[in-house]
């Protein structure tokens, strides 16, 4: 697909996952990978679980961010159980790069945002994913499911 005479390359949600835990890994993140893209049947993953759970050493004892990674065109929940987790406030949904460091900044910005140490963990995705191109997306991703 050609946009601005620029060819885009339309990556696979795998792909996109892949970009994304090399970037959260630049900043200090340990990244646990959750989905079984391509594996049928029974894989020990309960539905409704984010594709990738998200640690970095500033956050509280036991507290991991949730992101469900999806391609920015097209995409649908894969279960009921996956849309009522966003519902709940319990996973952000990322399409980029940009979107995954802008999501666990925020998180930490709004849960705390008064220690130095988090304020350099928040300045610091937030200067990376500025980095990265914004991606277009569907409006579902900004909540309005389907």
């Amino acid at each position: 697909m050609k946009i601005g005479g620029m060819t885009q390359i339309r990556l696979s949600e795998d792909q996109i996952q892949t970009q994304i835990v090399q970037a959260l890994e630049v900043v200090g993140c340990k990244v646990y990978h959750t989905n079984t893209h391509g594996v049928r049947g029974k894989t020990g993953v309960s539905k409704g679980v984010p594709d990738l759970l998200v640690r970095h050493k500033c956050f509280p004892v036991a507290v991991l961010v949730g992101l469900e990674v999806k391609r920015p065109k097209g995409w649908r929940w894969s279960s009921q159980e996956q849309k009522e987790a966003f519902s709940r406030g319990d996973t952000e949904v990322v399409h980029c790069v940009r979107d995954a460091l802008l999501a666990v900044g925020s998180f930490v910005d709004q849960w705390m945002p008064d220690d130095p140490d988090f304020r350099t963990f928040v300045d610091r995705t937030t200067a990376m994913a500025y980095q990265f191109p914004e991606v277009d997306s569907d409006p579902v991703a900004k909540g309005v499911g389907r």
